[in-house]
């Protein structure tokens, strides 16, 4: 459940974006690496999160979301299970997103290596951006909490506060965003104007497919690791 008091702020802070925000728990379903990762976790409930940014894509033929940032939300960060589960969560939706960028937009080590997906993670009036990328040398994923912890006002006198050092940081998840959305955005143009059907999606060697591990309820039961999963 998302409190209402971020409503209006995500309201300014998008408006006029070309990239949209959706609230409530929700997936993507063209998603392929969200349908990977519950063939791989038996018995899991569906991969979803509280606040999708998306950016909305039609073609003749259909009418596609694609991910470009996530947050998860709690109402307070006395539930240490609840946190450490969302901070997984959130990190490894932007290893999906990622994933995602470089398969449709076709992306070679050297453009791939360049991107970063922010996230967001929320415990009652605090939040954490994190930033996910490949690792230097393409043996995976980082990884790492960006600036310092985010304090939303509880009071008037807070706001100035707010302005000068916590709104800089969510301008900088919608625009890092939004990058990501225009390499999306053209290579989904430039394959559209061509003959024919879509190019192939390709899967370059230093993208790992997505593994959950065992749940909470049956940790002695592990899911098999994907073939390309550990580093070479």
């Amino acid at each position: 459940v998302i409190p209402r008091f971020y409503t209006p702020i995500l309201g300014i802070i998008f408006e006029n974006s070309p990239l949209h925000y959706r609230l409530g728990e929700s997936e993507n379903n063209e998603s392929k690496e969200a349908a990977k990762v519950r063939e791989l976790c038996e018995g899991r409930s569906a991969f979803k999160v509280d606040m999708r940014l998306v950016l909305q894509y039609f073609d003749s033929k259909k009418h596609t979301l694609y991910d470009l940032a996530n947050a998860e939300f709690a109402k307070n960060g006395g539930m240490s299970r609840k946190n450490i589960s969302d901070g997984a969560k959130v990190m490894l939706e932007g290893k999906c997103i990622i994933d995602q960028l470089v398969k449709v937009c076709k992306l070679d080590w050297k453009r791939a290596q360049k991107l970063r997906v922010m996230n967001m993670q929320v415990c009652g009036m605090k939040a954490i951006l994190f930033g996910v990328q490949l690792e230097s040398k393409g043996r995976g994923y980082v990884s790492q909490q960006i600036g310092q912890t985010l304090r939303f006002p509880t009071s008037p006198k807070h706001l100035p506060v707010f302005i000068k050092d916590v709104l800089p940081y969510l301008y900088l998840l919608k625009e890092t965003a939004e990058l990501n959305a225009e390499i999306l955005q053209h290579e989904l143009n430039r394959d559209i104007s061509k003959y024919g059907d879509r190019s192939p999606e390709i899967m370059g060697s230093y993208i790992k497919e997505t593994w959950l591990g065992p749940k909470q309820s049956n940790q002695t039961k592990v899911p098999p690791f994907p073939q390309n999963f550990l580093a070479e």
